[in-house]
């Protein structure tokens, strides 16, 4: 059996892209960058598109009961449909913490940094690998809308 050739396996892979459904290839991140995109789905009305640029936490090694605060810097790289979203620190499964965000005097192309309490009082001594989470309603690029810490909170 012959080997096959690099240019095969690149056509057979572009084309297999190709002919796959939009939804086929969901976003993903790895720690602090997100690696996939998707392109709007051109369903009409306002081209909503928000994007979590950066998250920063105040500490990494906390006491339980501590705070430790998220300086989370939105985007907003399109249109509005909403006056306010609610934002997540999430740990697995677990929601650790939520906000209101409003939305109501912001304009198109401004960034936000937002401050994220997470008080820890209820959460047990471990490991958290955190992700904060952003769900817009209608985001033509809502792989974007989730962004997970590079580093590790412990909680003692």
């Amino acid at each position: 059996m012959k080997p096959l050739s690099w240019k095969s396996v690149v056509l057979s892979l572009a084309i297999i892209v190709y002919l796959a459904p939009s939804n086929a290839f969901p976003g993903s991140f790895t720690d602090g960058h997100i690696v996939v995109s998707q392109a709007d789905s051109g369903k009409g009305g306002p081209y909503i598109n928000v994007t979590i640029e950066n998250v920063e936490a105040d500490r990494y090694d906390v006491t339980r009961g501590d705070t430790v605060l998220f300086k989370v810097t939105l985007h907003n790289r399109g249109e509005l449909g909403e006056s306010s979203v609610t934002m997540y620190a999430i740990a697995g499964e677990k929601v650790l913490s939520s906000k209101i965000v409003s939305l109501d005097s912001w304009d198109v192309r401004d960034r936000m940094v937002v401050d994220f309490p997470w008080n820890t009082a209820d959460s047990p001594p471990g490991t958290y690998r955190v992700t904060i989470d952003f769900p817009l309603s209608g985001d033509a690029d809502g792989f974007d809308n989730r962004y997970r810490l590079s580093r590790n909170i412990t909680i003692r």
